[in-house]
């Protein structure tokens, strides 16, 4: 993910509705957002968006201590965004872009990080991407067409076999406990 807001405290929440941020109205905190990625050279679509939240320190991507939650709806009349996960008053929250260069980045640098934990050439490894929907997938159609992941784990890896599958959510290990994930790609690697 690549964060296109400033990390915020979250000041207002319901369950999976977002209230408010900094105090100001979370679909304000959006719409501005977006805004100001639109202004930029391209164009993305506005469900790549996502938030990224961390419960006690701001949001880092540069760190991948974080979490995603989709945003499943905004509505300007109530100045609420709805999204997959609830979350408390106190987190840290940023938007973010699904983005593709982003990505091949994270999992060169998740790749890398098991190979030095393996400590050891795998054998095996398993390839998982999250697929929400067909425009919203890590696979083929997030790449244009081809599985850019996958390809990376053949070059990472060359000759390693490899299994997998497309999902609707991924379950991995993040900040020491189990969940479910949105948008993303889980690499274990097997010696």
């Amino acid at each position: 993910m690549k964060a296109i807001s400033e990390p915020k405290r979250i000041s207002g929440v319901k369950q999976h509705q977002l209230l408010s941020i900094g105090g100001i109205e979370a679909v304000a905190s959006l719409n501005a957002a977006w805004d100001k990625l639109s202004n930029q050279h391209h164009q993305p679509l506005r469900h790549q968006l996502v938030a990224i939240y961390a419960k006690e320190r701001e949001t880092s991507t540069e760190e991948d201590d974080y979490h995603v939650a989709t945003i499943l709806t905004s509505d300007d009349d109530d100045g609420v965004v709805t999204l997959s996960k609830a979350l408390e008053t106190g987190n840290w929250i940023s938007w973010a872009l699904r983005d593709v260069n982003t990505a091949q980045v994270g999992m060169v640098k998740t790749a890398n990080k098991l190979r030095v934990s393996l400590m050891a050439d795998s054998s095996f490894a398993l390839l998982c991407f999250a697929m929400l929907s067909s425009c919203l997938s890590r696979g083929p159609k997030f790449y244009n067409g081809s599985d850019q992941g996958l390809e990376l784990v053949k070059t990472l890896f060359p000759g390693l076999p490899t299994i997998g599958f497309y999902g609707n959510g991924e379950i991995a290990p993040i900040t020491g406990r189990n969940e479910i994930l949105d948008h993303s790609a889980v690499l274990g690697l097997f010696a």
